[in-house]
This record gives structure tokens, sequence and C-alpha cells, in this order.
């Protein structure tokens, strides 16, 4: 093996024997011989970081922290055809405790403080508005205005003078809206089962041979035993607790009559 000897390096090798092994010291040894080390070959790199400098503790403190292209640049010895397009960012200072309290009452500008109270807040859970009718009492799902068919939500017969639901083609089912019976030659309103009630559709009275319509606990009208709540009436009540004629009689003075709850 052939040892080349570098200028500059010590020449002396440790006194080997060949019917030795030679110990992980003298490998070194011959090792800093052969292939100097990287100490020795380059020079010594010197470093220099550039501390932010405040005038004062009441200075603004400069934010976001980046020194311009031109100004990093220079200082880094870059030249014009080289620069990035990014800033560079400086290095950040070392604030240790004792430091803090010299920035305590550091001034902030008013654009940052903008920007922070800009973020969007989280946004407070909100009831769920609700889904019945606005009318107290009223349990009924709304249609619109926030109430319901009875009280005047949803959409009216076309009609003049009708103040009642409609069905389809914008009418009411007594105007001919809603479906009809499926008898041939009946323009009557369907009640159930695709019948009128004169063709058995819809609950009849509970009473023995009484072919009307139910109306109040299974019962019509007639068979409900509901009467006018006026003395010596014994007409059934159909309005309000009143027969249709003095339910006229009491109205006749006031506004024109409109829809009614008919409590049967």
């Amino acid at each position: 093996m052939t040892i080349y000897h570098l200028p500059g390096f010590g020449t002396q090798t440790p006194d080997l024997k060949c019917d030795q092994i030679p110990r992980s010291t003298e490998l070194s040894a011959l090792l800093n011989l052969v292939i100097p080390s990287v100490d020795d070959l380059l020079p010594p790199i010197e470093t220099t970081c550039n501390f932010l400098e405040y005038a004062s503790p009441q200075s603004p403190l400069p934010y976001p922290m980046f020194v311009h292209e031109e100004a990093a640049s220079a200082s880094l010895g870059v030249l014009d055809d080289t620069k990035t397009k990014s800033g560079w960012l400086e290095s950040m200072p070392f604030i240790g405790p004792e430091s803090l309290a010299h920035y305590a009452d550091a001034v902030i500008p008013f654009e940052i403080l903008m920007e922070v109270f800009a973020l969007p807040m989280p946004q407070t859970l909100q009831a769920k508005p609700s889904k019945n009718c606005e009318v107290a009492g009223c349990n009924t799902k709304k249609q619109s205005n926030g109430r319901c068919i009875r009280h005047g939500g949803g959409r009216r017969c076309q009609v003049e003078g009708c103040i009642r639901g409609a069905q389809t083609m914008g009418r009411c089912k007594r105007h001919g809206g809603g479906a009809r019976c499926t008898v041939d030659g009946c323009t009557s309103s369907s009640q159930g089962g695709g019948l009128c009630r004169s063709h058995g559709g819809g609950k009849l009275c509970t009473a023995p041979g009484c072919k009307k319509g139910a109306q109040r606990q299974g019962k019509c009208a007639m068979h409900a035993s509901r009467k006018c709540k006026v003395h010596d009436c014994s007409t059934n009540a159909r309005c309000q607790d009143l027969c249709r004629r003095h339910m006229k009689e009491q109205t006749a003075e006031s506004t024109p009559l409109k829809k009614l709850d008919f409590q049967l």
C-alpha cells in the first residue's frame, strides 16, 4: 500500500509491526494521513445573525416581520437577476423573560387590530323556528304567513267572496276544488273512498237508519243533541252554539259574516 503525504501535514507514522493487528487509534492516525479531516481542508465558516432593533420599548412592533427584497439581496450579496419573488423573513430575536417587561406597553398598529377584529366570529346557536301555526293554542302545521289554513294561511279560493282554503284548481271543495265523486254524473266532493256522502263516502252517522254524515262524536248534527243556546230554541246549533237563524240575527248589525269556526 502506497501512502501519499499531503503538504502541510506531519509525515511521522506510528511504529507498526506486520505480525500485530493495529489498534483503533493507530488506524485513525493512518486515515488522517491519507484523508485529511474536513476542518483541515475547509476554512472556518463565519455566521452572522441580524437581530431586530427597536428604537425604544414604546415603538410599534413591526408586523409582519419581513425585509424588503432589495435590502435582503444587498445584505446577502445577491444580484438583481437572482431575486426571488417572495420576501425574505428576518430571523426573530430572542426575547427572554426579563425583556418582556420592556414590551408590555408596546403599541400595536391600528391596521393589525382591524384585521384581528375582522375575523369571522363563531355563530351562536339559534333555536329552530316552529312549524306550527302562530296562533296561540293551535298545533296545526302552518302553510303561509305563519298560519294554518283554518286561521288564514295557505291559498284561498279564487271565487269572489269565498275565504275557504283552495284544494285544486284554485278552488275550495264547495266551488269545485278537490277530489270529486267517482259516480257518473255526480259533481259532489269526495269524502272517502272516492265517493260523496250521498253515495256512501265518508263516515256516516252511527244512529240507526241515519245516512247523514257524522259531524261530532260519530253522529250527525241532528243526532248529536246540541241545541241552540238561545232560550226556548230547540233548533240544532250550527255555529258558535247558535242555530242559523239566531246567528244571522246576531250578526245583522255587525260586519259582514266571514269565516266562522263551526263547533258541532
